[in-house]
């Protein structure tokens, strides 16, 4: 059974992005996806962090958008 867009972008952050995360104080928490677009949330040290714009842009986004074509963009929900 072929995983769902979804359960790919779910395993992509656990397997790719979640240590790095975690290992700055920080949680990222999946929302949802949608057109093209995936929403997601960050917590812990994440908040606030002058760093977060390129976490989200040249680490999230890039990564994901590299495994899973379908993913055009990453946003904060």
């Amino acid at each position: 059974m072929e995983m769902t867009i979804e359960e790919k972008i779910k395993n992509t952050l656990q397997n790719s992005i979640d240590d790095y995360i975690r290992g700055h104080g920080g949680e990222l928490i999946f929302r949802s996806f949608q057109d093209g677009i995936v929403y997601i949330s960050m917590q812990g040290a994440c908040v606030g962090c002058s760093a977060q714009d390129i976490t989200l842009r040249f680490g999230i986004e890039r990564t994901l958008r590299r495994a899973i074509p379908e993913v055009k963009k990453v946003v904060m929900a």
